[in-house]
């Protein structure tokens, strides 16, 4: 390869990585630069517990339980199609068969609402995490079940 070819694809990647830093905020102290807290943007610990992963022939209406250190944005992926969910207070009695949420930690149980979902279909249960303007939204898989 010659220089001037290295350059050419290097140029762009530069201008984007710098447009990126740029338009960030999180950095280089100006009045208008945002305050972010956390680390590195790691994603945080969520455990999904009822139904439990993997779990068959689960309702098509019901609740979803998850352990986390405080509620987030839960939504359920069947094929291409995302299914919003609904933040609940948790159900008494609790559904069962559950996992068991991990002791101390600061994890509480969370539950949403679900419903309708289509029979016989695998639903992945994902959470989105996003820290604006320092991190981009990502959303991370929790587990999956396949209803009845």
């Amino acid at each position: 390869m010659n220089a001037s070819f290295r350059l050419g694809v290097a140029r762009p990647i530069l201008c984007a990585t710098v447009l990126a830093f740029l338009a960030g905020g999180c950095g280089g102290g100006g009045a208008a630069a945002a305050t972010c807290s956390g680390g590195a943007g790691m994603p945080t610990f969520v455990q999904l517990i009822y139904p439990e992963p993997n779990a068959t022939s689960v309702p098509t209406s019901g609740v979803i339980l998850y352990g986390a250190g405080a509620p987030l944005a839960i939504t359920l992926q069947a094929g291409t199609t995302t299914i919003a969910t609904t933040a609940v207070a948790l159900p008494s009695p609790l559904p069962s068969p559950a996992a068991t949420l991990p002791p101390g930690g600061g994890f509480a149980m969370q539950a949403v609402a679900y419903g309708p979902l289509p029979s016989a279909t695998t639903i992945t249960v994902n959470r989105t995490e996003s820290e604006p303007p320092c991190y981009v939204s990502q959303t991370y898989s929790i587990g999956s079940f396949t209803t009845q």
